[in-house]
């Protein structure tokens, strides 16, 4: 059985303007061609004020922490961006893994993967 859990009051506002945002652009751009425009859209998610973003490399491999000022420092959250099969760049996502990051009291980190993880043909 699925359970649903009822959308935060917080989160209403913002969830409202994507849903009209992309009701007018729903399945206008197929595939890769869409990414610029989500990114655009999700560019618009509001940065949080007490959430900085640094830069580093994680065992080779390139990656943003997402730093919310009132972090666990023993939790981290792992954000992994499938590019194909998961919308925009992961650049894009960093203020929606930080208001993801800060509501979990938990530092983050995005890491942009170079293909998708789905299956391949």
């Amino acid at each position: 059985m699925t359970q649903i859990h009822p959308l935060d009051p917080e989160d209403a506002t913002i969830t409202a303007a994507m849903r009209a945002m992309l009701s007018s652009s729903k399945g206008a751009r197929p595939g890769i061609e869409a990414r610029g425009q989500y990114d655009a859209l999700m560019e618009r998610v509001l940065a949080r004020e007490d959430v900085t973003f640094e830069e580093d490399t994680l065992g080779g491999v390139p990656g943003l922490w997402v730093l919310p000022a009132d972090s666990r420092s023993s939790e981290a959250i792992v954000h992994l961006h499938g590019g194909w099969f998961n919308l925009g760049s992961a650049k894009a996502y960093r203020h929606l893994v930080g208001h993801i990051a800060a509501r979990a009291a938990a530092r983050a980190v995005s890491i942009p993967l170079p293909r998708p993880l789905g299956p391949r043909s």
